[in-house]
């Protein structure tokens, strides 16, 4: 019996790749003998000599008629690796659903938990494994020291991340001198408009305090949340649905939609938290110990091999 990750070859100059591929395949390699692999090349030399005995968990999609039918010819055990629920067009699991009506996977682990959407997976029959973002907190500061007030980071868009973008307008417009707005730095690795990416943008991180971070349009925990955990920093704007009450109300304006924004109050909440420092700690450390507990990355994939292997 064997493990097989197969991720698309195009990630190799990915920017989230370490994070997103490599840290994932260390511990599965590491724990259960794993062996990783590029989508092409996993298909031409590899997929036909498995069996139902062996196992694979193909990342995010599948390019080009020839290769989904080398996939669905190969005999292991298959799962899917979903990470975005939906594109622009908000239509759930459209790309994953249409790959599986071909390959046959035998559940799909998805990223972001969200109730709604795994009742409409469940109602297609489909095996749920939650597998979310998460990071080794084994390196991660335990003691806060903070140089500056805020951070924008990540994508922004007024549509797709609408908290995210209308708190970092107000941010930098009431608060100009505490805090910085750092542009997303693209997806290509050898093309990045700055180099505080990984573990140097966790680093870069920890220097502050609060950062926006919302739940875009598909109820995401996005890995900005866990980053923010990690750094020691409280994230700003609609919190998951999925996360417990006392973490939700620890984090500002969380229950609170952005098209109901007042700048006015929102920059007073923003001061007051600013100027009650020992509050501040006391929110970030109930954060950071709740994702510590929850979201580390030996946690969650202790999880989600003890569902692959059940």
């Amino acid at each position: 019996m064997s493990l097989h990750l197969v991720f698309p070859d195009k990630v190799a100059n990915f920017m989230p790749f370490a994070f997103e591929f490599l840290q994932p395949a260390s511990f599965f390699e590491k724990n259960f003998g794993a062996k990783s692999h590029f989508q092409t090349a996993f298909l031409n030399d590899v997929s036909s000599n498995l069996t139902s005995d062996d196992t694979l968990i193909w990342f995010i999609d599948c390019a080009g008629e020839d290769n989904i039918e080398k996939l669905a010819k190969c005999k292991a055990r298959k799962f899917l690796r979903a990470v975005d629920p939906s594109k622009s067009d908000r239509i759930l699991y459209k790309n994953q659903l249409a790959l599986h009506d071909k390959v046959n996977f035998e559940g799909f682990a998805i990223c972001y938990p969200n109730k709604s959407h795994i009742n409409f997976l469940e109602s297609k029959n489909i095996r749920i494994i939650t597998w979310p973002h998460s990071l080794n907190f084994n390196n991660s500061p335990e003691t806060f020291k903070k140089e500056s007030g805020y951070i924008c980071a990540g994508q922004q868009h007024k549509e797709y991340y609408p908290d995210r973008w209308r708190l970092a307008e107000i941010l930098c417009k009431r608060f100009p001198a505490s805090g910085i707005y750092l542009p997303h730095p693209g997806f290509e690795s050898d093309k990045l408009a700055h180099p505080y990416v990984g573990e140097k943008f966790l680093e870069l991180l920890s220097k502050f305090c609060v950062m926006p971070v919302g739940i875009g349009i598909n109820d995401g925990l996005h890995m900005k949340f866990v980053e923010a955990a990690y750094a020691g920093v409280l994230p700003l704007g609609l919190a998951p649905s999925y996360l417990p009450d006392e973490i939700v109300n620890c984090i500002p304006f969380s229950r609170l939609d952005p098209t109901d924004y007042v700048e006015e109050e929102i920059a007073d909440q923003i001061s007051e938290l600013f100027n009650n420092h020992q509050e501040l700690i006391n929110r970030i450390t109930k954060y950071r110990n709740y994702f510590k507990q929850e979201y580390d990355l030996t946690v969650v994939l202790n999880k989600v091999a003890k569902e692959i292997f059940r």
